[in-house]
This record gives C-alpha cells, sequence and structure tokens, in this order.
C-alpha cells in the first residue's frame, strides 16, 4: 500500500472494506453484477464509483458495508477466499472510492454513538413495525444461533 494514512488506509486494509469497494466499483460496470467483486479493476469505473457516493445517502453506504462483509465476505461465505483475494488485488486502484468514502461520510463515520440518528430497517410491511414481538422471550420460536422461525 502507498503512505495513506487514517481511514483511507484502513479501508483499504480491511477485509470488509476491500469488498466494499469491488462491490461499488461493481455497481457501475457493465457486464458485472454489482454482487460480485470484479476480477480486475478500471480507472473510469472506479471514478465513476467515486463520484457516485456523493449521491449517496449514510444509510445506503452503511447497507452496503454491511452486505460486503456478511453475505460477500463472510465466514460462512463459501467463495469468500477467492472474493477477497480479487478485492485485494486491486484495492490501492480503488483507492479513489475509499477516499470519496472519506470526503463525504467522515464526519459521520467518526462520531459518537447518536441513538437519535438510529434508523429501524425492516423487511416487515408497511406498518408491521409498530407490532410489538416477543423476541427472545418465546424461546420455542427461536433456533440455532438465534434466528427467528416466523
Amino acid at each position: 500500500m502507498s503512505g495513506r494514512v487514517g481511514f483511507v488506509d484502513a479501508l483499504l486494509a480491511a477485509p470488509a472494506g476491500v469488498a466494499l469497494l469491488g462491490m461499488l466499483e461493481a455497481r457501475v460496470r457493465d457486464g458485472v453484477h454489482w454482487w460480485e467483486v470484479p476480477t480486475d479493476s478500471d480507472p473510469q469505473p472506479v471514478s465513476a464509483a467515486a463520484e457516485a457516493v456523493s449521491a449517496r445517502t449514510f444509510g445506503s453506504l452503511l447497507a452496503a458495508a454491511v452486505d460486503a462483509a456478511a453475505f460477500r465476505v463472510g465466514p460462512w461465505i463459501p467463495s469468500a477466499a477467492d472474493e477477497l483475494v480479487k478485492a485485494y488485488r486491486h484495492a490501492d486502484a480503488r483507492a479513489p472510492i475509499a477516499q470519496a468514502i472519506d470526503d463525504r461520510f467522515g464526519r459521520e463515520l467518526h462520531r459518537g454513538f447518536d441513538v437519535d440518528a438510529q434508523e429501524w430497517w425492516t423487511s416487515h410491511e408497511p406498518g408491521d413495525e409498530l407490532r410489538v414481538t416477543p423476541g427472545f422471550r418465546s424461546l420455542d420460536r427461536v433456533y440455532g444461533a438465534g434466528q427467528h422461525t416466523e
């Protein structure tokens, strides 16, 4: 890696970070599925991906980061090692995307925890989020690592 320091370097060193950068490049490339980490890097899509960061919301960035970490390179993903090899191989080429993330969201990424800024994400139908569910109080409806059966 180059002599960059701080958040950009951290993003280029982290498995979830390089996966996120690869996915953001993939989203603006023709012929590559958005969920794939490209096998190469192209300066034009990297520039387009860096520019596209300016139109993202903080929540959409976090959603993409969670997706990259959990469903692309998570420890239970069979192809994670291969995806990480591709991601790390071209991490430095994607540094402009990391810099754009730092420029756009640096303040939000480094501020303290703010309960009022939290968002509720749900896959329920609109209005269902108002329904109170028993969560872990009904342990007969929970299995394995805490997944709900409903």
